[in-house]
C-alpha cells in the first residue's frame, strides 16, 4: 500500500486507504495522517457516509473536539448515522460528559437498533437500552 502512495501521491483514495489501514493495524497517529492528507487532497462529501474510521481514530487518539466536529458534519449530511452517534458517545464519554454520552448511545440504537456496541455503552452506564 505505501508504495502505491508514494508511486501516487495526489490520490486521496489511496491516502485513505493507507489510513484504514494503519488504523486497524493500531497506528492511530499514522492512520490520521494519512486521513487528514487524504481530506486535504480532496474527498466526496459522502465519503465518511461509508467509512468512519477517521472518526474512531481521532477518539482513539484523544482529539474528542475534532472527532466531534467530524461526526456532526456528517450527520448532518447523511441524517440518519448511528455509527457517527456513537462516536460521538465515545468521545463526550471521554470527555466525562456522561449524559450527552448516554443520548448519543441511545441515537445511535434509534438509527440503528443493530448497533451492538452502542447497547453495551449503555449497559456500562446503567443507562440500559
Amino acid at each position: 500500500m505505501q508504495q502505491l502512495v508514494e508511486e501516487h501521491p495526489n490520490d486521496a483514495y489511496l491516502r485513505f486507504s493507507l489510513g484504514t489501514t494503519e488504523y486497524l493495524l493500531g497506528n492511530v497517529d499514522a492512520a490520521l495522517a494519512a486521513y487528514e492528507r487524504a481530506a486535504a487532497i480532496g474527498l466526496p462529501p459522502e465519503m465518511l457516509w461509508y467509512q468512519f474510521w477517521p472518526v474512531s481514530a481521532y477518539v482513539d487518539a484523544g482529539r474528542y473536539e475534532e472527532a466531534l466536529t467530524l461526526a456532526a458534519a456528517q450527520i448532518a449530511s447523511a441524517g440518519v448515522f448511528g455509527e457517527m452517534h456513537y462516536e460521538r458517545g465515545r468521545a463526550f464519554e471521554a470527555l466525562e460528559q456522561v449524559g450527552a454520552a448516554i443520548a448519543e448511545y441511545r441515537r445511535a440504537l434509534e438509527d440503528d437498533a443493530n448497533l451492538e456496541a452502542a447497547r453495551q455503552a449503555l449497559r456500562r452506564l446503567g443507562a440500559e437500552p
